[in-house]
């Protein structure tokens, strides 16, 4: 989804929009400021109304989301090429030759990647496994 789809979006998801919308108010709320008016406030924004803020504060949530989920991707994939290679070493460490090894752990990491972490096979060899140690 790009950045136009999930503003959209997001403004006409009643959760989502409540969720904009308490951002966008919190900014029109008055502070103290150096130079504040009479009242010794001074309003963050002096535009009337803050509907205009909703799809800046979407467009900010949008970009947050996308690095955050990107970051974690980035670090999940270093992780997996680090525990792939930890366990081509360590077949190869017993005997496995290296293309064979290498072969072997890619498609059991494929598998693995398509079935994901909750997989009930996935969970049942690690139940094995916990219960042979």
């Amino acid at each position: 989804m790009d950045e136009m789809q999930f503003i959209e979006q997001a403004g006409q998801d009643p959760e989502i929009r409540s969720f904009l919308s308490e951002i966008a108010d919190s900014l029109g709320e008055e502070k103290p400021e150096g130079g504040a008016t009479s009242g010794g406030m001074t309003p963050k924004f002096a535009l009337g109304g803050l509907e205009f803020l909703i799809p800046i504060v979407s467009f900010a949530l949008y970009r947050w989301i996308k690095d955050y989920f990107d970051d974690r991707r980035n670090r999940d994939e270093t992780e997996i090429a680090r525990q792939r290679l930890a366990l081509v070493n360590d077949l190869v460490a017993k005997g496995v030759p290296l293309e064979q090894a290498q072969t072997v752990v890619t498609a059991l990491f494929d598998q693995i990647l398509k079935r994901g972490a909750d997989d009930p096979v996935l969970a049942l060899a690690a139940k094995m496994i916990g219960k042979a140690n």
